[in-house]
């Protein structure tokens, strides 16, 4: 499955953020998009929510990308850690 940019809107002074999307194979996560410069991970869930964690680092999103289930890896390491902030649904 090919990736494809996204843009969630309604960031603080009506700003877009633009990230490339990234579609994951789980029966949780849907897809994730990551900013490296600001370590924000959005997250799609498959019920559709989105939401976005805030200074996660690399090597957790490298981890989550390549994790036999992202669902368990965004469980035990990155809620737990992470604050976030939901965008959408």
């Amino acid at each position: 499955m090919g990736r494809s940019p996204v843009v969630y809107g309604g960031q603080p002074e009506g700003e877009d953020v633009r990230m490339e999307r990234i579609p994951l194979t789980s029966s949780v996560v849907a897809a994730i998009a990551y900013d490296a410069v600001t370590r924000d991970l959005d997250v799609e869930f498959v019920a559709g929510s989105i939401y976005r964690y805030c200074g996660v680092p690399p090597d957790e999103v490298e981890g989550l990308v390549s994790a036999e289930s992202p669902g368990r890896w965004l469980n035990s390491r990155i809620i737990p850690a992470y604050p976030c902030v939901w965008l959408r649904g």
